[in-house]
């Protein structure tokens, strides 16, 4: 039902998130996954705002590498900066940590 939907998109977001947070750099896996994280968790403001600043800092500057570097998923990349910044815990850590200010 849908309490198991819900449940599977703060998985997929807290697991796309870790995974980021442990191996960083910019993979193709770790996108995929926070792609799919993100979009699956984007009606679900609990799961996009169960995470601590330093871990949304950690995305946002993956996506917003990302979008200077892969022209090719760019559209995907901004897609998912828009959803996350919908929010104003996410805002907030946007503008809270200079390097994403600069890279947005």
């Amino acid at each position: 039902g849908p309490q198991g939907l819900m449940a599977t998109s703060k998985t997929a977001l807290a697991e796309a998130v870790r995974s980021l947070c442990a191996v960083g750099g910019d993979g193709d896996e770790v996108w995929l996954a926070l792609k799919r994280g993100v979009l699956a968790a984007r009606k679900d403001t609990v799961a996009l705002d169960a995470f601590d600043v330093e871990e949304m800092r950690r995305v946002l500057e993956f996506l917003a590498q990302r979008a200077k570097k892969r022209r090719a998923t760019k559209s995907q990349v901004l897609e998912c900066l828009r959803i996350l910044l919908a929010r104003p815990s996410w805002c907030s850590a946007a503008l809270g940590g200079s390097a994403v200010r600069e890279e947005l």
